[in-house]
C-alpha cells in the first residue's frame, strides 16, 4: 500500500534563469551585515534556480549552467 504523499505531483511555482549566490563575509564589529561588503561584481556561484512544491512542501533548487 501507498504511503500518503508518495504519489503527489511536483510542480514548479517559480524559475529564474539567472541568480547568483554570493558568500556574506564575517561582522567586523558590531554593526549590521552590510551588502556592499559580499564583493557584488564576482559572485560566488552562478546558475538557474527552480522553486517547485511536492504535496505541502517546497523545495528551492539551485542548477548549474552546464549540467
Amino acid at each position: 500500500m501507498a504511503s500518503e504523499g508518495q504519489f503527489d505531483y511536483e510542480s514548479v511555482l517559480c524559475v529564474k534563469p539567472e541568480v547568483n549566490v554570493y558568500r556574506i563575509p564575517p561582522r567586523a564589529s558590531n554593526r549590521a551585515v552590510r551588502a556592499a561588503d559580499w564583493k557584488l561584481d564576482a559572485p560566488d556561484w552562478t546558475g538557474r534556480m527552480r522553486v517547485t512544491a511536492r504535496g505541502k512542501v517546497a523545495y528551492v533548487k539551485l542548477e548549474d549552467k552546464v549540467s
